[in-house]
């Protein structure tokens, strides 16, 4: 009696660490998918589908702060109502590159915080700021130089609402879709981070196409999912970009 009963013990132990391996893969696919979905929505500007990727609760669109201490923060950049600060910190987990920089937009005179950067080269495809180009540009620099610092701390001491206070609602923007653009081989690696948050490091082919002629780029980099309900999603409010 007792031998049967250790066959059937082993044999639970054995299906259900199965059920749990299959729970886990499908995980990872579904990490996947909803990765490969989000990013070619947001490199062709489809803010409607990239809103279906992003948690529907704006305190889950940033993961945990990345940085040991605080990063150096650069002189803004600006450019009419666009501003970037780069930054350059040492990194808890070094997914995150330790180097970036924070983009800003400005709106009706007021700026706010667009979205984290991390990369080790600004990423062309932004169009990013270089420096300030006019006067009037130069004199923003001390509002979003202000702004940068208090997004940080709050970012550091894990205010949320601090953070969205000044957050640029970016997702549901209507900007005109990049036409084109095809995005091809594209390829992910499941990993999760330092937190324990699920993390997908991605490869991606991307193909401009101007008539005849065509000009093609490979990117990496990564993006950290959570999962809201039943769905899994990506906080898209910091990206990471490693060309």
């Amino acid at each position: 009696m007792q031998r049967y009963l250790i066959i059937a013990l082993t044999a639970t132990l054995i299906l259900g660490g199965l059920a749990v391996s299959a729970a886990k893969a499908s995980d990872a696919e579904e990490q996947r998918q909803v990765a490969e979905k989000f990013l070619i929505a947001y490199f062709r500007q489809d803010m409607k589908t990239a809103r279906q990727c992003l948690p529907v609760n704006d305190e889950y669109l940033f993961a945990q702060y990345p940085f040991n201490g605080t990063p150096k923060l650069s002189e803004p950049k600006v450019h009419e109502n666009q501003a970037l600060v780069e930054f350059n910190g040492s990194s808890i987990d070094g997914k995150f590159l330790g180097k970036g920089g924070i983009l800003f937009r400005q709106r009706k005179g007021v700026w706010y915080v667009r979205q984290v950067l991390f990369y080790t080269k600004i990423p062309r495809l932004f169009g990013l700021p270089s420096h300030s180009v006019t006067d009037v540009d130069r004199a923003h620099e001390p509002k979003v130089k202000a702004l940068a610092e208090r997004f940080v701390e709050c970012w550091k001491s894990n205010n949320t609402a601090g953070m969205f206070v000044n957050w640029f609602d970016w997702p549901h923007e209507n900007p005109r879709l990049v036409s084109g653009l095809t995005l091809s081989e594209f390829t992910c690696t499941n990993y999760t981070t330092y937190w324990k948050d699920p993390f997908i490091n991605y490869s991606v082919k991307a193909t401009y196409h101007y008539g005849i002629l065509s000009y093609s780029m490979t990117m990496h980099g990564g993006l950290v999912l959570m999962k809201e309900g039943e769905n899994w999603k990506v906080r898209g409010n910091q990206l990471i970009f490693d060309f």
